[in-house]
């Protein structure tokens, strides 16, 4: 059975320092049946060649250039080029955790949801905290989702479009748009329209977005105090308007004190919950009591790769780079050079592929590639003083890691444990050249 395909759909903006994370995260997605609609609103500060680059690795990356005409209209655009039978959106700012979508697309499946809504973490630096509203494991109709709604009107939950799957259809059918004069809770106003022509809702308590806390975010612009309590206005009217339309008039009545709450609720995106931060990071290595007490060989596997991935992953997000960027900076590093087959072979990437991400690194400014030369073997690379402090966290993680691997260990056990380590690679390299031997048959 052929996967659904999922229409991702991304703004850019002068969004240079977050782009590639923000595709990268969407590109590494657990489910890859999607397309992703890059649509560049007149970048100028780089952002226009690197979402070129950056396609360049992917044919799902459709990448459009426009002029500069504000982030409803691109994502207007953005909907006349899309395929899929779901929608998503995400800001070049933010960016996905790896099942983000097939959580969403399978929430949708399961139930026939015509909104599936999630929950989702906010980031300021290098801390988050998880922001959710439904709590209900149960589908639920359109009046049960006005009255959640009302309790928390002007909650980022309900008003935002990145933690929610849309159905093309219907966006299709209702012809709904983003109003491109409106500056202010557009998004919430899409919600507003596309809601109403729904009959089945479902939420998850997965956080499925990562949203950064930024100055200058596609969203945020400089709008003064009057201006914003007219668009709020306007926006009240088209929101006591939505409850007039799905409510009786007997509901209605009963429930228009909360309606009008809206009035006096201010925007919140969760900001209080970050009483209760965590570090960035240490929500991808949380684990299950099973899966620390298990004594399978498959969790015993997989307990190394968390602990591996939980010294790498907080770098990723400080310095904005993949999990193949960081590796390809710790191959490098070292005295001797690293063959270029060797270094495409264990990376798994094509010549051309490589050469694209040795000049993402460059233009991050992490290293200066100089390509090679047809009768050199190795690539002519050299460290950015900017790469100095990575390269240190890169050795220290590495040290740390075998550290906690053999701290209890005994200069006797050490020993044996080294020889066991090489005895176990050796069958390793043997079944490995046992199935190279017959796929070249």
């Amino acid at each position: 059975m052929i996967a659904d395909k999922v229409s991702i759909i991304v703004p850019i903006y002068n969004c240079f320092g977050s782009l590639e994370r923000c595709i990268n995260s969407i590109t590494n997605q657990t489910y890859q049946n999607i397309e992703i609609i890059a649509v560049d609103d007149g970048s100028s500060d780089g952002s226009e060649q690197l979402i070129d680059l950056i396609a360049q690795n992917d044919e799902r990356i459709k990448v459009f250039h426009n002029q500069n005409q504000g982030v409803s209209a691109t994502r207007n655009f953005a909907l006349e080029k899309a395929s899929g039978k779901y929608i998503q959106f995400v800001d070049s700012d933010d960016f996905l955790p790896p099942y983000s979508t097939e959580t969403m697309v399978t929430g949708a499946n399961n139930t026939g949801a015509e909104l599936v809504i999630c929950d989702f973490y906010r980031v300021i630096g290098d801390k988050l905290s998880t922001k959710g509203k439904i709590k209900s494991k149960k589908v639920f109709s359109l009046k049960e989702y006005g009255d959640y709604m009302m309790k928390n009107p002007a909650d980022y939950y309900y008003g935002v479009l990145w933690n929610k799957l849309y159905r093309k259809a219907i966006i299709d059918k209702y012809k709904i748009k983003m109003i491109q004069e409106v500056s202010w809770c557009e998004d919430f106003l899409f919600n507003l329209e596309y809601v109403k022509n729904c009959n089945i809702f479902y939420a998850i308590q997965v956080p499925v977005y990562y949203y950064v806390k930024t100055e200058n975010s596609l969203s945020n612009g400089n709008i003064n105090p009057q201006k914003i309590a007219h668009m709020k206005y306007q926006t009240f009217i088209e929101y006591n308007n939505f409850f007039q339309q799905i409510f009786t008039d007997e509901e209605y009545q009963a429930t228009k004190r909360k309606i009008y709450r809206y009035l006096v609720d201010s925007a919140s995106d969760g900001g209080n919950s970050l009483l209760h931060s965590q570090q960035l990071g240490q929500e991808i290595t949380a684990l299950s009591t099973y899966v620390l007490e298990s004594d399978s060989d498959f969790i015993k596997y997989y307990r190394y790769i968390k602990l591996y991935s939980s010294f790498f992953t907080p770098l990723t997000h400080k310095y904005n780079l993949s999990n193949t960027e960081l590796l390809i900076l710790d191959l490098l590093d070292n005295d001797i050079g690293i063959n270029r087959d060797d270094l495409h072979n264990i990376l798994g990437l094509s010549r051309q592929q490589l050469a694209i991400e040795l000049q993402l690194l460059q233009i991050k400014g992490f290293i200066v590639y100089n390509g090679y030369e047809q009768d050199k073997t190795t690539y002519d690379i050299t460290f950015t003083a900017q790469s100095a402090e990575l390269i240190k966290s890169i050795r220290k993680i590495k040290r740390n890691y075998q550290e906690i691997i053999t701290s209890d260990l005994s200069k006797e056990e050490l020993q044996q444990y080294q020889q066991i380590k090489n005895k176990i690679d050796n069958s390793i390299k043997q079944r490995l050249a046992n199935i190279a031997m017959l796929s070249n048959k």
